[in-house]
């Protein structure tokens, strides 16, 4: 058998981790694909009570397993032919498979391509960050997610405008009621010391450039990910100033000597110039390939994980399926129990 995991991340390294320990024939193979040459992989896993799980993130480009039965290939996927069962990448190699695990993650939104509107995604994008804000002296941020209210909270010696669509901060965590209780907080900023500092009890996590040379981004940020860079500017005195801006959306970006953002507020037209734009608002499914190559309607999934194509199995979550059976009894913790016919819903 052999078994071709597509995308570096948490989701496909556990897979394929997961596969060369449960399938022990000497036959089998499993190949990892990964457009980033930084993969991420659970360490330290093991059960807190009996629902809860606990594990480190760690990102490597050391070998993953000594397994010989396993290869890590750094390459991208350009071309998916279902019926002959093989992959082609960007550098023109063909990778037949029997059963495919897609695991490409997701890409940030952002409607402005330019080098001055930074996504935060991966550890080179977040190093780029690092390089922008060393001169900078203004930062917009678009976005109310978890990135957007870290960056907004750890950024320092910089001018920092907060732009949200949403009537209060951090929406999409907390009630409103919060926000009088948030707000002072990241006005202030942090004002000694790092996150987690005196308390992290998981790796430190490092800062390195990737040796990827393509645009696709790399697997995803961790939790820590600000500690290991320089969230500051050169500029030693002009401390941490934050303008949130609630109710507003964003319908022009203009690349002068510095970025003027166009919004609008309650019906009217407002504008702000800034040296570098931050994009947070969310990600999209790195889902492009699939969907073009399909040869049906679309690419069905059930609740298990199980696919209109036999021969592909969105095995990151199929793999969690099973180990939830063995821990919860007969009904995995995605809701859908052995036996009963399966809801079926197309995602591509």
């Amino acid at each position: 058998m052999r078994y071709v995991v597509v995308g570096g991340g948490i989701a496909g390294v556990s897979c394929a981790l997961g596969l060369i320990r449960e399938d022990r024939s000497p036959d089998s193979k499993v190949v990892l694909i990964s457009a980033s040459s930084h993969v991420k992989m659970v360490t330290n896993w093991h059960k807190v009570g009996q629902f809860t799980e606990q594990f480190d993130v760690q990102e490597t480009e050391v070998s993953l397993t000594e397994d010989p039965r396993f290869e890590l290939l750094n390459a991208v996927v350009s071309k998916w032919d279902s019926k002959k069962q093989e992959l082609e990448t960007t550098v023109g190699r063909i990778i037949k498979y029997d059963k495919l695990c897609i695991a490409t993650g997701a890409r940030p939104k952002c409607p402005w391509k330019n080098d001055r509107v930074l996504t935060i995604r991966d550890m080179d994008t977040a190093l780029t960050l690092q390089e922008k804000l060393a001169d900078a002296k203004n930062v917009v941020i678009v976005g109310n997610g978890g990135i957007a209210t870290e960056l907004v909270y750890e950024l320092n010696n910089v001018n920092v405008t907060w732009l949200i669509r949403d009537s209060s901060i951090s929406s999409s965590f907390f009630p409103a009621e919060a926000e009088n209780f948030l707000l002072p907080r990241l006005k202030t900023g942090r004002t000694s010391g790092s996150k987690n500092s005196g308390i992290l009890k998981r790796p430190e996590f490092s800062a390195s450039p990737s040796k990827n040379q393509s645009k696709i981004s790399g697997a995803a940020l961790g939790p820590d990910w600000c500690t290991a860079i320089q969230l500051s500017s050169s500029e030693q005195n002009l401390g941490h100033n934050v303008d949130v801006v609630n109710n507003c959306e964003v319908f022009d970006v203009k690349f002068n000597e510095e970025v003027l953002i166009s919004y609008e507020k309650r019906g009217k037209s407002f504008e702000v110039s800034c040296d570098v734009l931050i994009w947070a608002t969310g990600v999209e499914p790195n889902s492009d390939l699939w969907k073009r190559d399909c040869k049906e309607s679309g690419i069905i999934v059930d609740d298990v994980m199980k696919t209109n194509y036999p021969q592909r199995l969105r095995l990151w979550r199929r793999v969690l399926c099973e180990k939830s059976k063995r821990n919860f009894g007969n009904r995995c913790d995605c809701g859908h129990k052995p036996g009963k016919p399966a809801t079926f819903a197309p995602t591509l």
